[in-house]
């Protein structure tokens, strides 16, 4: 987080709370799952973002 705080859930993994970031990053940049999509989403589209996903959400203090 920006102020520093660390939201803690015992309930998600990390994992599962990457690929719900991975979700609202794709839907901020307009990205579709479907091929039909104005911005659709390719494997390597797919296995880029959900990697800087689970970096962020494994590392928070490494992003500036």
């Amino acid at each position: 987080m920006a102020d520093g705080t660390t939201i803690k859930n015992e309930h998600n993994s990390q994992e599962e709370v990457a690929y719900k970031l991975f979700n609202h990053v794709a839907e901020a940049e307009g990205r579709s799952f479907y091929p039909h999509g104005d911005k659709p989403a390719d494997r390597e589209y797919i296995l880029q973002t959900f990697a800087e996903c689970l970096y962020a959400v494994k590392n928070p203090h490494a992003r500036k």
